[in-house]
């Protein structure tokens, strides 16, 4: 009597065909994540600069989208209270009137701000030092990664299953 074993070793994974597939999608997933930052300084006069940048090594995928732009650092960490000084030889402070903010914390996207000035005027001898109010954080970052980070995992994950496909196993 015999027994015969036999296995269906399979061929090996392509790695190739499973790094085009992850390429693809994160270059995807970039272009929606650059669109949402620039949708939040569409309504501004100078708009930053985004930049992208894309990292696969080993087991991590990572999609980078940033700027340099201090003015926008400012929006997205706000600011504090903070202590003003009136330039020496100037009379008032210049504020705009009915301030109204062109972005909103936790919301990607802006809108029309606020225009109109109001002054406040210094007399010889008064304080020329005033206490304004920061910037609200928009934190423009963390609401966008929690909106993208979940659509990238899981596209991420339907991309690994066509790429096993692709190389030639099946699920």
């Amino acid at each position: 009597m015999t027994v015969n074993l036999t296995v269906i070793v399979p061929k090996p994974f392509n790695q190739g065909v499973f790094r085009l597939h992850l390429l693809n999608v994160a270059r995807k997933i970039r272009t929606g994540v650059k669109r949402d930052f620039e949708r939040t300084v569409e309504t501004f006069e100078s708009k930053p600069k985004f930049e992208t940048s894309l990292g696969f090594s080993g087991e991590e995928l990572r999609i980078d989208v940033f700027t340099n732009d201090e003015n926008y650092r400012s929006i997205v960490e706000g600011t504090s209270e903070h202590d003003i000084t009136l330039s020496p030889g100037k009379r008032a402070f210049f504020f705009h009137s009915d301030f109204v903010s062109k972005t909103m914390p936790g919301v990607i996207g802006s809108r029309e701000g606020s225009e109109g000035v109001n002054e406040v005027f210094v007399n010889p001898g008064q304080d020329r030092t005033m206490k304004i109010t920061g910037i609200t954080p928009r934190e423009f970052d963390k609401v966008i990664a929690d909106k993208w980070q979940p659509v990238f995992e899981e596209i991420v994950q339907e991309e690994l299953d066509l790429a096993v496909e692709d190389s030639g196993h099946s699920l």
